[in-house]
């Protein structure tokens, strides 16, 4: 897989004992094919040294044109490469190091500016803290292998434990989407139906649309629209979405937040006659934490396509 390809190839550019080892690689979560919104994804991770829980991982950002993120540290050395598009790195705290495509670099310290172009690489140590600027009218594209300390907690956290790089305007607490489904079939009315869940929580292993055989086994006297849970295994579980809307479609993006504290479901199916209809889809969840029994708040929001 390339992901774990460049995984590895990250061990060797960040040097230490750990570029001899064959480490254990967890499974690497799927990227995201189009992050359009300003994102930072999780692609993989692997803890490169058995004698410590120090992980190694690899993160995509994207940025769109104006986008800006700070603080960017993870607590570790870090190398990011620019895979598209024109990086300007202010520097906050420490130094790092840049080298362009295929030419020379240097230094760069604290309060002092650079702009990379693509393939050009730059390098942070642990006390580095950069502020990432995509200056240029195309989308920026970064691609970062950083060391993670056992104690330093989520990837994307900065070392003093402020937020992390999440692009502008946005929260600056917005966790990274872990990976990406995208479900295509039918709708209720023949026209092409597109579910894309973006997950938050590392729980979601799949997702599926219930056919109305599969729907009447369902317990119906839930009224929430998350809901209701089963198990289907010691640690998998089927978790149904309920949602109103169009006869059109549906197209919809779904957001599972972390720990299944909450949903956000964008609908952006066309208009047409119909509408208030019912609409379904079963999200199958892999976990050992045990689910929470609660009803899972669901935000819908209707974007009517131009």
């Amino acid at each position: 897989m390339r992901v774990l390809g460049i995984v590895a190839l990250a061990i060797a550019l960040l040097g230490g004992g750990a570029a001899a080892q064959s480490p254990s690689v967890a499974p690497s979560p799927v990227p995201s094919a189009d992050p359009t919104d300003g994102s930072q994804e999780l692609l993989g991770f692997t803890f490169p040294d058995g004698s410590s829980r120090a992980r190694l991982v690899l993160i995509r950002t994207t940025l769109e044109p104006g986008e800006r993120v700070e603080p960017v540290g993870w607590g570790g050395s870090s190398v990011s490469w620019v895979q598209s598009g024109s990086l300007t790195i202010d520097v906050l705290a420490g130094t790092v190091q840049v080298v362009e495509d295929g030419q020379g670099g240097g230094l760069v310290a604290d309060g002092d500016a650079t702009t990379l172009g693509a393939r050009g690489t730059v390098r942070g140590t642990p006390a580095s803290a950069m502020a990432w600027t995509n200056d240029d009218n195309l989308r920026l594209t970064v691609l970062t292998a950083a060391i993670i300390p056992a104690d330093a907690g989520d990837p994307t956290s900065h070392p003093d434990g402020s937020p992390g790089p999440t692009p502008t305007p946005g929260p600056k607490d917005a966790p990274p989407v872990i990976r990406t489904f995208v479900v295509r079939g039918t709708g209720p009315f023949g026209q092409p139906a597109t579910y894309t869940i973006r997950d938050q929580s590392g729980w979601v292993s799949g997702a599926r649309v219930p056919n109305e055989r599969e729907l009447r086994d369902w317990p119906q006297e839930a009224p929430q629209a998350v809901g209701p849970v089963r198990a289907t295994g010691p640690d998998t579980f089927d978790l149904l979405v309920r949602w109103s809307g169009t006869g059109c479609g549906p197209v919809i993006t779904l957001t599972v937040e972390p720990r299944l504290r909450a949903m956000r479901l964008v609908d952006r199916s066309p208009g047409c006659d119909a509408s208030a209809m019912g609409h379904w889809l079963v999200l199958e969840l892999r976990t050992t934490v045990g689910l929470p029994l609660r009803d899972v708040p669901l935000d819908q929001v209707r974007r009517i396509p131009r």
